[in-house]
């Protein structure tokens, strides 16, 4: 079985109930990747999660080399996905956090336009909030938007489990170890700002294994993400040519947003109250 020019990267802290899963839309892919990372950010136990790193492999007959390593301090899922993208010699990476899973055509797809396009530095896909049939997809035309750094600054349009990336694109480029809130929206922006050839293939080729009514992970903190998130765009906005008028008006959209997740968060939390 041949497999693509692409290291996965997989950073897991605590996730035992969603690893599995995780892996084995790594390793099920219709072009599967050369190798799949799997850093442990100091889990309560990580021989469990190595045990079931071993089942993945175990249960899968696959060409994709897996590695575990596991790091002797909890640090965020910034520092495991930089140790995971400073360890890959491969030509291009994709990150996929342990609480999502991909279709199984997701590499084929996407490494295809990369390769066919040696000018993308990034693309990325949708991400379905509800588990994908594996419905195979039409071989042909991709569909694919460009992603502006204006856009960016308005939304956050690259998720991290559906980005590859080509790896020696700057070196300078990493997830800030210093968050853990926003880390990977701090990134996209650099990157967005510096080159214009970023994409958004139009297709959900990634799902999540955790509704977002029983998500208790980073992305559920809404305020301290807001908080970063503000932060993100008034750093990159400092010293652009831009009108204050249209910084007033990017800060004042994510601040609509806020409030319109948090409503969100509260009717999932008051549904689970009543057993709705």
């Amino acid at each position: 079985m041949h497999t693509c020019d692409v290291t996965t990267i997989v950073p897991t802290h605590n996730s035992l109930s969603t690893l599995y899963a995780c892996l084995s839309s790594v390793l099920q892919q219709t072009l599967p990747p050369q190798y799949l990372f799997v850093i442990d950010d100091f889990s309560d136990d990580i021989h469990a999660h190595s045990s079931l790193v071993n089942a993945a492999i175990s249960s899968h007959i696959s060409a994709t080399s897996v590695r575990f390593f596991s790091l002797h301090s909890n640090h965020g899922p910034s520092v495991a996905r930089n140790v995971g993208w400073d360890l890959a010699t491969t030509k291009y990476i994709a990150f996929l956090d342990s609480d999502d899973a991909w279709h199984p055509q997701k590499l084929e797809i996407q490494y295809n336009l990369m390769i066919k396009d040696p000018s993308l530095v990034l693309s990325s896909h949708q991400i379905s909030s509800a588990l994908l049939l594996s419905q195979p997809y039409m071989h042909g035309h991709t569909h694919y938007k460009n992603i502006s750094f204006t856009s960016m600054l308005f939304s956050n349009r690259i998720l991290t489990s559906s980005v590859m990336l080509r790896r020696c694109y700057n070196n300078k480029f990493r997830f800030s170890p210093l968050k853990r809130y926003s880390e990977d929206y701090t990134l996209w922006l650099q990157i967005s700002r510096q080159s214009a050839n970023l994409v958004s293939i139009q297709l959900p080729l990634a799902y999540r294994l955790i509704s977002p009514s029983n998500h208790s992970g980073l992305s559920s903190n809404l305020l301290r993400m807001h908080f970063a998130t503000q932060l993100n765009l008034m750093n990159q906005i400092n010293g652009l040519n831009l009108n204050l008028l249209f910084v007033f008006m990017a800060l004042i959209f994510e601040l609509t947003k806020f409030f319109f997740r948090l409503l969100k968060s509260l009717r999932y939390k008051l549904k689970s109250i009543l057993g709705l």
